[in-house]
């Protein structure tokens, strides 16, 4: 599994003084001093695994002692896996920090599975960074990819041309260079995101951004997708959900390479189980950036079931780009700490997080929003029998009823960004 390495003459140099550096900043306090005094006996490569590390083993010289440390890529998906392998390791293992915090450049895919640790993890720290430093350190890109992300334009069925793609290896040299070799810092603002629709990429002082309007529209009982409030008194809207016949995941933050990202919805227009909602056509270009969520006042027959939201993009060609999507599972409704299984019949207040994307209407484009309860391969079937996560064995249709009235006015909440002149 790991394989030793070997540098030109010419180049260990630099390298292993590079390395003395990283060690004395992890064990003193970061300056050449003590250099004279280490010597780097061996570097590994790991052959196995995601992440593929260096393992350095370092002496000094003076007494003969050695430790080791590791140095990998890290991405946002791995900030918690290396707090695990802290944990769990045998080892005393180290990260390279600014006074007590890592300093992070998070990059992902507004299609990346793990998108939402992603943007949790840059919030996180932009709050909660022990130093101001660090926290002004956060540095945060999103394009318009899956994960693997910055390996071609096209992602599932749309191309989002040239500009999708950008200099990530520049990129990061860059921050490292400032971390670990004192050079500039990096240039512009610390988040870069790329909107998709007008397909450039566009940089921002904060996530979100700061001249967000949270804005709720409205399901409306004849489809529509609207920003004023029913009116009627009672109104709702039902389907049945057969997990022996579940919706079929068609694009979205998955890893299978053939059915993430973005893909025409209209394949599945002929399912009964799925309710849609459409705004009406956009007469001025609208961008919708940031996080969202649903807001669904349903019901189900049984004691536990799934609900599920996806906003998509109607384009001018009739195309239906899907945008976001997310998931609550109903015994999952008061938290994750508990399950909590649902009175049949009985109207509840659900929340579902959709994640976030970065979109720009044009004129003549509408938003759509799909209610469902089943995505599979990407998200297990909930069997609607209550049994225990793991053991179910049997399967029940469920009637599902969504609510769409003055007093249970589902929504989804958008965050629309002023587009100026």
């Amino acid at each position: 599994m790991w394989v030793r390495v070997y540098y030109e003459e010419s180049e260990s140099e630099e390298i292993n003084n590079a390395l003395k550096q990283i060690y004395s900043t992890l064990h003193s306090d970061g300056s050449h001093q003590i250099f004279q005094y280490l010597s780097i006996d061996a570097i590994d490569y790991c052959t196995f695994g995601n992440s593929k590390p260096f393992r350095i083993k370092v002496r000094n010289i003076l007494n003969d002692n050695y430790t080791y440390f590791y140095v990998k890529r890290s991405d946002a998906s791995r900030v918690y896996g290396l707090e695990i392998e802290h944990i769990l390791s045998p080892y005393n293992l180290h990260f390279l920090v600014s006074r007590d915090t890592l300093i992070e450049e998070y990059i992902g895919g507004w299609y990346d599975v793990f998108l939402r640790s992603t943007l949790g993890s840059y919030g996180t720290m932009k709050r909660e960074a022990a130093t101001a430093e660090a926290r002004a350190g956060q540095r945060l890109v999103i394009g318009p990819w899956p994960h693997g992300w910055n390996a071609k334009t096209v992602t599932g069925e749309e191309d989002f041309g040239s500009e999708a793609l950008i200099d990530a290896e520049a990129l990061q040299l860059e921050f490292f260079d400032h971390w670990l070799k004192e050079g500039p810092a990096p240039a512009g603002a610390p988040v870069k995101l790329f909107v998709m629709g007008e397909n450039r990429w566009r940089a921002e002082e904060a996530w979100p951004l700061e001249r967000t309007t949270f804005t709720p529209f409205y399901l409306h009982g004849d489809g529509r997708l609207a920003p004023e409030r029913p009116e009627a008194a009672e109104g709702s809207l039902s389907y049945r959900y057969d997990p022996r016949d579940p919706v079929p995941t068609l694009g979205g933050n998955i890893m299978r390479a053939e059915l993430r990202g973005a893909f025409d919805q209209r394949a599945l227009d002929e399912r009964s189980d799925i309710l849609r909602f459409e705004t009406e056509a956009f007469t001025e270009p609208q961008e919708v950036t940031g996080p969202l969520r649903a807001v669904l006042y349903a019901s189900t027959d049984g004691v536990d079931t799934d609900f599920m939201a996806k906003l998509s993009v109607i384009k001018a060609d009739n195309r239906v780009m899907n945008l976001v999507d997310g998931v609550l599972r109903g015994r999952f409704r008061e938290g994750y700490e508990r399950e909590v299984l649902m009175a049949p019949g009985e109207v509840y207040r659900l929340e579902l997080d959709l994640w976030a994307t970065s979109y720009r209407l044009a004129p003549g484009e509408r938003l759509r929003l799909d209610i469902t309860s089943s995505n599979f391969p990407r998200l297990a079937r909930n069997l609607n029998t209550g049994e225990p996560l793991g053991e179910g064995v049997s399967f029940r249709v469920a009637t599902q009823r969504v609510y769409l009235d003055r007093r249970r006015a589902s929504h989804v909440m958008l965050p629309l960004i002023p587009t100026g002149p």
